[in-house]
């Protein structure tokens, strides 16, 4: 008899994975969901969707995300001027920008489960704001504009 063994160099990784791709339990009907998953197996929700998150719509909400995940960490200073060149109209003032990133900030927890959610901002050390692993999926699955280039549309 020959007994043929192998060995392999392995290497470990230190890496955990983000609380928001864990186990989860849907807030609209209570199903226990496998960790990973970003559909509820008992009502076809996406957890990272809008009405899921409770993001708010308005376009201040949705343009400081997109800024502020394009741009990375940044300071108020630095966000406000990248907003004042992406927005038509009115500029937004510094204290509108502070008050759209503290409702983006703001963390809830749910009645049911005792699952945390909603905060798509955050803070470092440095005191620079940057987008959260849940905002960028949220900015990621978040319902397309529709192209008004697009004849798709057009009645015959």
């Amino acid at each position: 008899q020959v007994h043929e063994r192998l060995l392999f160099w392995s290497e470990q990784e230190d890496c955990s994975r983000p609380p928001e791709l864990g186990p989860w339990t849907c807030r609209l009907c209570g199903v226990h969901n496998l960790p990973l998953s970003s559909i509820c197996s008992g009502c076809d929700v996406s957890r990272f969707s809008f009405c899921y998150n409770r993001v708010p719509t308005q376009e201040r909400f949705i343009a400081c995300l997109e800024a502020l995940n394009l741009a990375g960490p940044v300071k108020l200073e630095e966000l406000h001027r990248r907003l004042c060149t992406v927005r038509d109209g009115d500029p937004p003032s510094v204290a509108e920008i502070q008050t759209t990133l503290k409702r983006l900030m703001l963390e809830k927890e749910d009645h049911k489960g005792g699952d945390k959610y909603g905060a798509m901002v955050g803070r470092d050390a440095k005191r620079r704001f940057f987008v959260t692993d849940l905002g960028k999926q949220v900015l990621l699955n978040r319902p397309k504009k529709p192209n008004r280039n697009n004849h798709d549309h057009v009645r015959k």
